[in-house]
């Protein structure tokens, strides 16, 4: 009797130390903190990111016109990035509606700063885009332009054109929801690093330089007096503000204290993101064999405490996998260093399962066992 319950002890503090652990291993933060690393530059003149470090307009703030959607406008901004050998591509500028396919960006991937619409990061897909490499110019401040119009989409580098296609039309997605974020994505885990000094959304297509010639001429980013915009924003004022105030009242850029992650996206498609890269492929074994104890260890547990059929056992143990990776799942969607995936979450449960029917077999040796020992 002793005996019985000492065992029943022991495996339910093992199956409850192997969810602790499982669960640890799938909420962590990986790197996140819950500051928001935007800072101001020590002379005033601009705003200093990091990893995650995020600025934004939310939608009460950011009204553009134009529901259907723009296509002709001016995007200007002066930055110097920290880094040009970043593996991921980070954004720089982003404007999103929802819909991560309309979705406007100025983004980072290694030496190469990138205009398009669109989510299509590795270029698999072969959208259409702007690109110039930077490679010959590291921690030098940039002056960049892009212009999109009926002639097309031209991208200027210091007032000098460099990239153009007549067959690319970029768009400022259509109302409502808008939502403009500095230095990071919607979802908080594509991180730029550098420093702005000043962003300009202009309307119409225009070749005009005023902005980059009092910026060549002073080293300031100001609006000339005359060009209309949809949207200014001059951080040579940020040390005005402090975090979490807005930024020059009349454009409502907010700078958090602590980093917010302005869209959750829960449980992405089993195969977005997925490729046959070494890190996608150890990510993907740790999910499988990562629940394999805890779906072992639950079959034991409930065999002892209830009289059920091994089949019931099984079931139980499996669906309780599945709503612990559920929970994982789900909450990864606030952890910008973590990733909702519901790939992770078929693997986790299929997991779940190999480690019950390992149990299960398991106790039919054991039974066997006996049964030839008492023969």
């Amino acid at each position: 009797m002793h005996k019985s319950i000492n065992k029943l002890v022991m495996l339910s503090i093992s199956a409850l130390i192997i969810l602790l652990v499982t669960l640890y291993f799938g909420v962590r933060l990986k790197g996140y903190t819950l500051i928001n690393n935007v800072s101001l530059i020590e002379e005033g003149n601009g705003l200093r990111f990091d990893k995650y470090g995020v600025a934004y307009i939310g939608v009460n703030n950011l009204t553009i016109g134009g529901g259907a959607g723009i296509y002709s406008f001016t995007v200007e901004a002066a930055f110097k990035p920290s880094s040009l050998n970043k593996q991921i591509f980070s954004i720089l500028f982003s404007i999103h509606n929802g819909v991560d396919e309309e979705q406007l960006i100025i983004g980072q991937w290694k030496s190469n700063i990138i205009v398009m619409n669109g989510n299509d990061y590795a270029h698999k897909r072969g959208v259409k885009r702007l690109s110039v490499n930077l490679a010959s110019r590291p921690n030098e401040k940039i002056f960049f332009k892009i212009t999109s119009g009926k002639n097309g989409a031209f991208l200027f580098l210091d007032g000098e054109l460099v990239r153009e296609d007549p067959e690319l039309f970029l768009k400022i997605p259509k109302e409502p929801n808008l939502l403009l974020t500095l230095g990071n994505s919607v979802y908080g885990n594509q991180s730029w690093a550098g420093e702005l000094y000043g962003l300009a959304l202009l309307k119409e297509s225009s070749e005009n330089d005023s902005i980059f010639e009092v910026w060549q001429d002073k080293g300031v980013f100001q609006l000339p007096e005359g060009r209309d915009s949809f949207l200014f924003i001059d951080v040579t004022d940020a040390g005005k503000n402090k975090k979490g105030d807005s930024l020059n009242g009349l454009s409502g850029l907010v700078i958090p204290e602590y980093f917010p992650v302005l869209k959750k996206k829960i449980l992405s498609p089993p195969l977005a993101g997925v490729s046959f890269e070494k890190n996608s492929i150890i990510d993907i074994l740790i999910n499988l064999f990562g629940f394999i104890p805890l779906g072992f260890i639950l079959v034991s547990v409930i065999k002892e405490y209830c009289t059920m059929s091994l089949k019931q056992v099984v079931l139980i143990s499996v669906l309780f996998c599945f709503f612990t990776s559920l929970f994982i799942e789900v909450t990864q969607a606030w952890i910008p260093s973590r990733s909702s995936q519901s790939l992770d979450l078929i693997l986790n449960t299929v997991g779940g399962f190999l480690g019950a029917l390992a149990a299960v077999k398991a106790r039919g040796q054991r039974s066997e066992t006996r049964d030839q020992c008492k023969t």
